[in-house]
């Protein structure tokens, strides 16, 4: 039995050591090849089948030197189900594991950060704005990285002073170039090891529009080289949520496809 894996039975060590070099391989391959992305990989297993315990073990592995001492975020995204929008948490949930592992004096782009996601966020809601954007912001434990952008954002009154499509362009951007930095951050630094390894998990527990909302996020404005996002599902049941979103008739397996980064389909099963 492995250290990793408490009381394990399954040797599931060797999956988490394929996992590890596969995709490790995959994001050095995009980088020499010059494809900018990141990868996701869904690990597709029905409810009980120990989906939460496998991610908890693959998180102390990762993080080892076995594993290649990589800078693993774990996310549970049934916690944020009753939020708008899943952006707010996923960026938080990445910025204070970063904290937590290289501490302040690694000069994390946080202001940077902060002020993108926060016009994103605002410039995307509709009517009362300010209000949509203070309550997305208030409600999640790491709001500090968030103040500056509400700073730059709202005007005295309340109201977003962001409307055009130029400048919610504009914000991605800086978004994303927030995210490469942290990532060469975490590449440079001596303890650590690139790629960044966000494990997601319960994501189909959440609400459809939720879990939807929170693929869509990773897929518009985590596309950056040095991220891999690990989703573990029952994916039967992430087809029926696309389905109690968009219609019985929705092919909600075509729609998954979409969230295919690189050469790994999604739903894929490991």
């Amino acid at each position: 039995m492995s250290e990793y894996f408490e009381n394990d039975h399954f040797n599931r060590i060797e999956d988490a050591e394929l996992i590890e070099r596969f995709l490790t391989k995959r994001v050095q391959e995009k980088k020499f090849g010059n494809v900018v992305g990141t990868y996701v990989l869904n690990l597709d297993s029905a409810w009980g089948t120990g989906k939460t315990y496998f991610l908890d073990g693959l998180e102390k592995y990762l993080s080892s030197t076995d594993g290649g001492s990589h800078l693993v975020v774990n996310i549970d995204a049934w916690k944020d189900d009753y939020s708008d929008d899943p952006l707010p948490y996923i960026t938080s949930s990445i910025h204070s594991s970063i904290i937590k592992k290289l501490g302040t004096g690694a000069k994390i782009p946080s202001k940077k950060l902060a002020e993108s996601l926060g016009k994103i966020v605002v410039a995307g809601a509709k009517g009362g704005a300010g209000q949509l954007a203070k309550k997305a912001f208030g409600e999640h434990a790491v709001v500090q990285i968030l103040e500056e952008g509400m700073k730059a954002l709202l005007d005295p009154s309340g109201e977003a002073i962001i409307s055009s499509v130029n400048a919610q362009q504009d914000a991605v951007k800086k978004f994303q170039d927030a995210l490469k930095e942290i990532s060469a951050k975490v590449e440079k630094n001596k303890n650590t090891n690139g790629p960044i390894f966000v494990l997601v998990d319960e994501l189909d527990r959440c609400r459809p529009d939720y879990a939807i909302k929170f693929l869509e996020r990773i897929k518009h404005f985590f596309a950056v080289e040095g991220f891999v996002f690990i989703i573990a599902t029952d994916t039967e049941q992430l087809k029926s949520a696309v389905k109690g979103a968009y219609g019985a008739e929705f092919d909600g397996e075509r729609y998954l496809q979409r969230f295919s980064i690189g050469p790994i389909a999604f739903p894929s099963r490991i």
